[in-house]
């Protein structure tokens, strides 16, 4: 079965990727190792934007996408902290005081950075329990320097590989059974890399939250 871009892939085709590599764009031999490569790479990318804090992993989100339903314990108050960031826009936010029935609330709420969401009236911060929210995250345009990185990332690999000998090493071996299938891993990720993402990567000082750059 064909190999099809995970819907967290930094590219939205393989034009980029080939012009980096130098294949010819006509040449397509190679596309299901390059889509496997491209979301490896893009997962890999993503995995150095993740956030550790207590019981909780915070996950950067580089290609904008949907967060559908994610639920957060609220602690009677009216600022709501997200799982994923950076937050681009609110679809919806409903809340529960018993873990069962979800409410939308209707009244107006604002993003007020990259990681929260306020909640204008007063009625609900006595409310003990979770909300659920349906929002966006990640970038509407991938930053220039996070798709350096990431060529970078996917040049080392190919190269690794010995396509570019036009060798067909490790592609029999390699699992295309679906979106995002790879066996392409990256067991040591450069010290520059780390630091290339570090700007775009949530910073937690005390409950101060912003992102590095």
């Amino acid at each position: 079965m064909p190999v099809t871009l995970a819907n967290n892939a930094l590219f939205a085709d393989l034009t980029l990727v080939k012009e980096q590599l130098k294949i010819a764009s006509g040449e397509s031999s190679h596309d299901d190792y390059l889509k496997m490569l491209i979301n490896s790479v893009s997962s890999a990318c993503e995995s150095m934007l993740k956030v550790p804090e207590g019981n909780i992993i915070y996950k950067g989100y580089i290609k904008k996408r949907e967060v559908a339903n994610e639920v957060i314990f609220m602690d009677s108050g009216r600022l709501i902290e997200t799982i994923c960031y950076p937050v681009v826009s609110v679809t919806k936010v409903e809340y529960t005081s018993d873990w069962t029935t979800y409410t939308d609330y209707l009244s107006p709420y604002v993003k007020i950075n990259d990681f929260q969401i306020q909640l204008i009236n007063d009625y609900i911060k006595e409310v003990a329990g979770a909300s659920r929210l349906t929002y966006k995250a990640g970038y509407e345009t991938i930053p220039d320097d996070i798709l350096l990185i990431a060529l970078e990332m996917m040049q080392r690999k190919y190269d690794e590989s010995g396509l570019s000998g036009n060798r067909q090493l490790g592609l029999t071996s390699m699992n295309a059974s679906g979106e995002g299938s790879t066996s392409i891993n990256f067991t040591k990720l450069e010290d520059r890399w780390i630091e290339g993402m570090r700007p775009y990567k949530k910073v937690i000082t005390g409950r101060s939250l912003s992102l590095s750059r």
